[in-house]
């Protein structure tokens, strides 16, 4: 169950779109919400081309109407300010994570500096790379209604993404939504660096070994279907041929997706999946809702 959410906000408009989507979880979960400001040291007069919340007064007067405007008077909704100015909100909204340990963060995906960081490969990266709470990113022109009632699950076959399962089965029963899982397999077109010069050096073997992969993806891929039915979700399956996040972004239109659920690598591979990997060209390329789940291994 979602029991705690929490919702960081730095005064825009552009922040905000994350809350018709807060809506939705509150109205399905009526989980505990966390409104948060961290105030920000030496911060530019604007965020976004709005003035910017600099001094606690105006920041708790700002969440609490966004309390009383956006959620029914019995919400449990705590307004947090966090007055001690910080240097960098990244570092203070991962620590805030860690010490409130919410179940779910929303927060929007658009920005460039400090609070402005609200951007692919900024604020939003920074605190991913130091949590293991998933968060959902939103990006600009939200779906009004906050809808979240059709979930394609990405996976690749990779044990430690499949954490993105229990992720959608939770998120999905609270939300009576659907489910697609999808897994992506390669063409020789679309193979890149030694496998692409394998793929010309050896392309029928190449040839052999995607079609292989292909077969074992939808074995696999029914697999992890039958976990989802039994948890009393409706799923489908899809597995398709090409780059995967062409693939992705191609399945999240066609089918009109509210929600793609994708695993992150955590610490060791973030900064391949935000320079240039699957899951950063799909969030660039894509106006849906994206929910990264942490898929950090255990130490050993």
């Amino acid at each position: 169950m979602i029991t705690h959410l929490l919702i960081p906000l730095d005064g825009s408009h552009l922040a905000e779109v994350v809350l018709p989507y807060a809506k939705t979880l509150s109205r399905h979960f009526q989980p505990r919400i966390t409104l948060i400001h961290m105030i920000e040291l030496d911060a530019s007069s604007s965020v976004h081309g709005e003035r910017h919340l600099s001094s606690e007064d105006e920041a708790c007067a700002y969440l609490a109407g966004i309390a009383e405007s956006w959620f029914p008077p019995d919400a449990d909704i705590t307004c947090h300010v966090h007055t001690e100015a910080v240097d960098s909100v990244s570092d203070s909204l991962a620590d805030h994570i860690e010490e409130l340990q919410p179940d779910l963060v929303l927060m929007c995906a658009h920005g460039s500096g400090g609070w402005r960081d609200f951007t692919v490969g900024n604020l939003a990266s920074q605190v991913i790379s130091r949590t293991k709470v998933p968060i959902v990113l939103i990006k600009k022109d939200p779906d009004p209604q906050g809808r979240l009632f059709n979930f394609l699950v990405c996976l690749d076959g990779v044990e430690e993404h499949e954490v993105v399962l229990p992720a959608a089965i939770e998120l999905g029963r609270g939300l009576a939504a659907g489910v697609t899982l999808l897994m992506v397999v390669h063409t020789t077109s679309s193979l890149l660096g030694s496998d692409n010069e394998t793929s010309r050096l050896l392309p029928n073997t190449t040839r052999a070994v995607l079609d292989a992969t292909e077969e074992f993806a939808y074995e696999y891929l029914g697999k992890k279907a039958m976990l989802i039915e039994e948890a009393g979700l409706k799923v489908l399956i899809q597995v398709r041929r090409g780059d995967p996040a062409q693939e992705i972004l191609e399945t999240s239109r066609e089918d009109e997706f509210d929600l793609v659920v994708v695993g992150t690598h955590g610490k060791a591979g973030l900064g391949a999946f935000w320079a240039g990997s699957v899951g950063a060209k799909v969030i660039n390329g894509s106006s849906i809702p994206l929910l990264m789940v942490p898929a950090t291994k255990e130490e050993e």
